[in-house]
């Protein structure tokens, strides 16, 4: 629990100590391009909790889905899913 107010010069003169974090492990299921994408993320964003693995889970199946989509344009309609669904989870963060 953090402390409130103005901090005391004692507790000024520690360095705070952090534990590097351990990295979020991939779920079972991803494909290759999946399992990338999730990794490339998931290190870029060190605020992420293993509770977020579910959420960016659906972001990274989501946006892969709508980059392959987006080079077929027959298939408009299931980009235009893809990227909503891809929206929705990166709002629910």
């Amino acid at each position: 629990m953090r402390q409130r107010g103005r901090k005391s010069p004692n507790i000024l003169a520690f360095p705070a100590i952090e534990a590097p974090r351990p990295p979020l492990v991939p779920p079972h299921g991803l494909a290759k391009a999946e399992r990338r994408l999730f990794e490339e993320m998931a290190a870029s964003a060190e605020h992420l909790r293993p509770s977020d693995v579910p959420l960016l889970q659906s972001y990274v199946q989501a946006t892969i889905a709508s980059r392959r989509y987006a080079r077929h344009p027959s298939k408009v309609d299931c980009w235009e899913k893809a990227v909503r669904v891809q929206t929705m989870a990166k709002d629910r963060h």
